[in-house]
């Protein structure tokens, strides 16, 4: 199955999108793009015990100053036995970024290298490549993936992540809630949601060392949104490295309802997402994953914070113009943790 395959289909098939959508050209609202020809959508429903006991890692990527960091976390997940595989979805914008992507590819054979799902006349998604709206599509066609066993999603600019111990123990509270919450998110530095809960004056783990963001953390456009200001973003991450980003770790965990939330680092059960409707996540799978997901898997408690996992994710798109006066050293510092 493309699941094994060293790198998954990406060809498109006419027939296909006309069959499922009933249009002669491949459509990116409806499941029809891509590798999708190659995939049958009943057959994603079927995962072997052997897919279901399998993590695999997924990455929508990617930047190589980025992803030259984070492949020091996977491999030692892989490593300790935690992580199975590691897909990256291949949404780069620039040659030199989809040259280091299929480096990575080539090094080693629990990394999966899936290719952009467009096809040669889709120009529609030709335009998607390299935001994010154009993940939406690897979610219409990675479904044998998405849908079985444990899957965790890191942004490819995760700069730092806690040791394979307390991913285990993440995954494993992913298990805990089958039938409850159908999304965990891991503790994440620069991150509106996680940045409320840890300068919380009562439970927080950094209580008074920040300006405090807007609530609700969904909300960008508040003057206090850590989503918008790169200022805000360069002292969490001055914190960060100065006490060490486990500083922020907690044994809390935090039930949230539905809305909006940014997803740095998310896990899920596969067989959760297995029953929703293929093409359910319209153009933003942020938006989905958080609003819709929750509704569509019949869970009154919304999905959860789990504080024992800590990552740290480098910057948001409005933050990044701050950032850039001050982003190397600070890039340059989370390197030299992961050792690269």
């Amino acid at each position: 199955t493309a699941l094994r395959d060293k790198v998954a289909p990406a060809s498109c098939d006419a027939s296909f999108a006309l069959q499922m959508c009933g249009k002669p050209h491949v459509i990116h609202q409806c499941a029809c793009t891509c590798s999708a020809a190659r995939v049958d959508p009943a057959a994603s429903h079927r995962c072997t015990a052997e897919d279901d006991a399998k993590v695999i890692a997924i990455t929508p990527g990617g930047r190589r100053q980025f992803l030259r960091i984070l492949k020091v976390y996977m491999a030692r997940y892989h490593a300790a036995g935690v992580v199975n595989a590691w897909h990256i979805w291949e949404n780069g914008r620039l040659a030199e970024d989809v040259a280091y992507m299929q480096e990575l590819n080539a090094s080693a054979p629990w990394i999966t290298l899936v290719p952009f799902p467009y096809g040669i006349h889709d120009e529609r998604a030709r335009s998607l490549k390299g935001w994010p709206h154009g993940i939406k599509l690897f979610w219409d066609t990675q479904r044998h993936v998405t849908t079985c066993g444990v899957r965790v999603r890191f942004d490819d600019d995760i700069v730092w992540a806690d040791s394979p111990a307390r991913l285990a123990e993440f995954l494993d509270a992913t298990r805990r809630s089958r039938g409850v919450h159908p999304v965990l998110y891991a503790n994440t530095i620069n991150n509106p949601l996680w940045a409320w809960a840890q300068q919380d004056p009562k439970t927080g783990t950094i209580p008074n060392r920040l300006p405090r963001p807007a609530w609700p953390p969904f909300h960008r456009f508040g003057m206090n949104s850590l989503w918008r200001r790169g200022d805000l973003a360069a002292r969490v991450h001055r914190l960060a490295l100065k006490e060490g980003p486990g500083y922020f770790r907690s044994n809390r965990d935090v039930e949230i309802g539905w809305g909006r939330y940014s997803i740095n680092c998310i896990a899920w059960l596969g067989e959760t997402l297995r029953p929703i409707s293929w093409g359910a996540v319209k153009t933003d799978e942020e938006f989905y994953l958080t609003h819709d997901f929750p509704s569509d898997a019949n869970s009154s408690r919304g999905n959860l914070m789990h504080g024992g996992f800590v990552v740290a994710h480098f910057a948001f798109g409005p933050q990044k113009e701050y950032l850039a006066k001050e982003a190397a050293p600070v890039l340059a510092a989370y390197a030299a943790l992961a050792g690269v």
